[in-house]
């Protein structure tokens, strides 16, 4: 669904996206996994238009989203939904557009072990349902139990993507970049 391929990204005179690549599936739920400050964020809004990239491509189904403004990705059947305590409200909202791929931008943060896995509910009837989502998180278990795909950023890089099932097995990978 989504394509992007060597992404580069400054804020100022930080270089945070250095040449991120990774692919949205169709349907699938595609995970960004990564410790503060790493550019999950800057991705997703950039992905939004709200962050011109310096170089590298964003397609959809083979529509070059790259340039676009807000507005006209939203069009596309793409919806945000932010960090925050009004995650249900914000989801709810997102899902009457009737989207095609769901943005959550960390929506596990801040929030009691109950919400959390309410959340996680939510995610897997929604998976179900068929709906493409790429979930932004720091929260490791609500991260692995939606997953088919995850991907780790570390310093503004993809440092590793593969399964739930493969990232169980890599100790070194989890403790390097993600601490646990």
């Amino acid at each position: 669904m989504i394509d992007v391929q060597d992404l580069h990204t400054y804020r100022g005179i930080n270089y945070v996206l250095q040449g991120v690549s990774l692919r949205i599936g169709d349907g699938a739920c595609t995970v960004l996994l990564g410790r503060n400050g790493m550019g999950k964020t800057t991705l997703v809004h950039t992905i939004m238009g709200l962050i011109r990239p310096r170089s590298g491509r964003i397609t959809l189904a083979g529509d070059d989203l790259t340039g676009k403004q807000p507005f006209q990705i939203a069009q596309r059947g793409l919806a945000l939904v932010p960090q925050g305590r009004r995650i249900f409200a914000s989801l709810t909202r997102a899902l009457l557009t009737n989207p095609r791929l769901l943005l959550m931008d960390e929506p596990s943060e801040g929030l009691a072990p109950v919400i959390v896995e309410r959340i996680s509910e939510v995610l897997a009837d929604l998976r179900r349902g068929g709906l493409g989502i790429f979930l932004v998180e720091q929260n490791y278990g609500l991260a692995t139990g939606a997953a088919d795909v995850i991907y780790i950023l570390s310093k503004g890089q993809v440092v590793w993507q593969g399964t739930a099932a493969e990232l169980a097995n890599a100790a070194t990978v989890r403790e390097t970049h993600l601490g646990v």
